[in-house]
């Protein structure tokens, strides 16, 4: 009887560990009483049939029985515990190395073929990182509209994803410099490359969209720390530049520590092009050139020319004062396009504006390039702005 009870043990433990369906009577329990007066125990174990009628079974078992079943269990429990770790293992081994295709499939007459051994029985084949994100495994096996639209979701989040990792990169390194990234890192803005119409086109859209956020967005433009970079990277020969036709619209400053830094300037740019000293007048006159030392200090501004970009949050309920988020976005040069580029990658990296708004339906053709701006209404999200990055309270 032992015998039989070790085996059949051992069967359900199998067949429970291959995943066979467990038929009736369906095991409930299993309990042991000792017989002190008779030295032997006895093993009960209660049973459920098809009706949900619960049964007992009683068998008596000598000291050495007992020990032999007791036995038996531990290599059954072992068993199952190295099967469960089995068919884990099983389950990664097959997500990390996935069939590129079934080796059978069905041609068009639906009979059963070898894949990909005709024209009339092929199948898509798909490599393992393919498989790991389904919506692209969609997409290539199944190209129909709908499953481009949905790789096409995906794949501008991922991109933007990327984008901000970039973004993050950036902006980590132009706030603390070699402190986070201790290595030579001259060409921290990129190498410049030959422009396009849809770069021109895409500017534009920049300038737009930042145009738009005037009220919202400043640009503090910093000259005169390091004059010998100010002139290598031509900062004081950006005036006319920045004198172009909608320009006017965005918020600017040229900030200085003092005035013997703006006459050393006016004394430099007085023997260049005649176009960019009547800009300097006429920006000056405007009021945009002013004297802030304290900002260099706030901004920790030790190189020159830079821009901080700040971006002014909306009010909370009942607060006194504006609440300011800045970063340093653009180092060794002020050129237009450089510090509007910036401020909408900041703009960007903090959710405050979404990255479709660069999107090509929504540039103008190159051919209004300085001349068509737009006064439009740019949606604005102010609730996913990082917490770590830096701000300032005005009144």
């Amino acid at each position: 009887m032992l015998k039989q009870i070790l085996k059949i043990g051992l069967s359900i433990a199998l067949f429970s560990t291959i995943g066979v369906a467990q038929s009736y009577p369906k095991k409930l329990s299993e309990t042991f009483k000792y017989d002190a007066a008779n030295g032997w125990w006895w093993y009960k174990e209660t049973y459920e049939d098809k009706d949900k009628k619960k049964f007992d079974t009683t068998v008596k078992m000598t000291k050495k029985e007992k020990i032999q079943k007791d036995t038996s269990d531990e290599k059954i429990k072992l068993m199952r515990a190295q099967n469960e770790k089995l068919g884990k293992i099983k389950e990664r081994l097959d997500y990390a190395f996935p069939n590129i295709t079934p080796i059978y499939s069905k041609n068009s007459k639906g009979e059963k073929c070898l894949t990909n051994s005709s024209s009339d029985c092929f199948i898509f084949p798909l490599q393992a990182e393919a498989q790991h994100v389904p919506v692209m495994a969609k997409w290539l096996s199944n190209p129909s509209p709908e499953n481009s639209k949905q790789w096409l979701k995906w794949q501008a989040k991922y991109f933007n994803h990327v984008t901000n990792i970039g973004y993050g990169n950036k902006f980590a390194y132009m706030k603390d410099g070699s402190k986070v990234y201790n290595t030579d890192n001259f060409y921290n803005e990129g190498d410049s490359l030959n422009g396009s119409k849809t770069s021109s086109t895409t500017k534009l859209r920049e300038f737009n969209v930042l145009a738009s956020l005037d009220k919202k967005v400043s640009n503090l433009l910093f000259l005169g720390k390091t004059k010998s970079m100010d002139t290598l990277m031509r900062g004081y020969n950006q005036f006319h530049d920045w004198d172009r036709k909608g320009l006017e619209k965005l918020n600017i400053h040229f900030i200085f520590e003092g005035q013997k830094d703006i006459d050393y300037m006016e004394s430099k740019i007085k023997n260049g092009t005649p176009s960019n000293w009547k800009s300097y007048l006429k920006l000056k006159k405007a009021g945009l050139i002013v004297i802030r030392p304290s900002y260099f200090k706030k901004f920790n501004i030790t190189l020159t020319p830079s821009a901080i970009t700040t971006y002014m949050k909306d009010p909370k309920k009942g607060e006194k004062g504006n609440n300011f988020i800045w970063q340093r976005t653009v180092s060794s040069t002020i050129q237009p396009s450089k510090v509007v580029n910036g401020s909408i990658q900041f703009l960007i990296y903090n959710k405050i504006i979404e990255a479709g708004e660069l999107a090509n339906d929504k540039t103008v053709v190159e051919a209004d390039r300085y001349k068509k701006f737009k006064n439009e209404k740019i949606k604005i999200n102010e609730k996913d702005i990082f917490n770590s990055t830096s701000s300032i309270k005005a009144k």
